[in-house]
């Protein structure tokens, strides 16, 4: 697999472009419904012998645009960058958007950014695709314009009778049905953090916990998971995770924790990586710290007889 080229917008990428099959959009969290669309790129890239472009957006036109809806990120910009790399696209454009670009007409996004500057070959766009000042140009505006640009819209992916799309996994993440989002995600939902120094309750009762600062903006709901777990990149372990204010204890601050089965080593300070596999239970209040304990050990027998059904290994990730 060779290494992704990425370009700090359209102004820089027209300096190399010699045409490309080319698709657009946010591509937040590169669910199953993108990966569709994507294939579908790459294919056509590798028939006529020319590359596979993703263009898209910094920040989110919608983040940016919306006064109600300020959705989060599913993935961090690195981790879209790694999956795009992993399914083979081989150039990916970071356009900077501002309220200055959202003014331009749909017109001049074609005549300007996917003929003069991509030198556009191919299109392929998801089924609701628009674009231009309030939305308003589509696909048929592409063809009368630039009718020598090959233009594919596909249909809307679907999972049982549901269409995929990155609102949906938004809401099922937050709702903590993270083996749903694995579905259609077609793999687990990461949350990635470095470990900070905590207050060692989970060692004094038996349970070490690694505490986690997290840079992911979407975090499952409150309670207990079954995950696995990547420290620094390298082995993946199997674990449990809280996430919530630990009632018991009094705290109101939210919290990520993990505890990493057969696992004894120091890692302050290291880079973690926590795939959420199963929602096992939700937070609970204790009356007492026996109570807590007793049902951890219940959580850890029930998640080790859980994971016997999943295969440990790096396509995990």
């Amino acid at each position: 697999m060779s290494t992704v080229q990425l370009f700090a917008g359209s102004d820089h990428y027209k300096k190399i472009a010699r045409g490309a099959v080319v698709t657009i959009g946010n591509f937040d969290g590169v669910h199953l419904g993108h990966q569709e669309l994507l294939k579908s790129v790459i294919e056509c890239a590798q028939r006529k012998k020319i590359s596979s472009c993703v263009f898209t957006f910094e920040p989110s036109p919608r983040t940016l645009l919306s006064k109600k809806n300020k959705s989060k990120r599913i993935g961090r910009w690195a981790d879209k960058i790694k999956w795009l790399e992993k399914l083979g696209i081989e150039q990916i454009i970071l356009e900077p958007f501002s309220i200055a670009f959202a003014q331009h007409s749909a017109e001049w996004f074609v005549e300007e950014i996917l003929i003069k500057r991509l030198k556009t070959q191919v299109l392929f766009v998801g089924h609701d695709f628009r674009f231009g000042r309030a939305r308003s140009g589509d696909v048929l505006l592409i063809k009368r314009l630039a009718p020598h640009i090959q233009v594919h819209q596909l249909s809307a992916f679907k999972i049982q009778d549901q269409i995929v799309s990155s609102s949906l996994i938004r809401e099922l993440i937050s709702k903590g049905e993270v083996s749903r989002v694995a579905e259609l995600l077609g793999r687990p939902h990461m949350v990635h953090g470095v470990v900070v120094g905590g207050d060692q309750r989970g060692r004094k009762i038996g349970f070490p916990t690694a505490n986690i600062e997290s840079d992911t903006e979407i975090l499952p709901a409150a309670g207990v998971y079954l995950v696995s777990v990547s420290v620094n990149y390298g082995e993946l372990y199997w674990g449990m995770a809280n996430l919530g204010i630990q009632p018991t204890f009094g705290e109101n601050k939210f919290r990520v924790e993990v505890n990493i089965f057969d696992f004894d080593k120091s890692i302050y300070g290291a880079d973690i990586n926590i795939y959420f596999l199963e929602y096992m239970r939700s937070e609970q209040y204790f009356a007492s710290v026996e109570q807590l304990k007793n049902q951890l050990s219940e959580d850890e027998k029930k998640a080790r007889q859980t994971l016997q059904k999943y295969k440990l290994s790096k396509s995990i990730k």
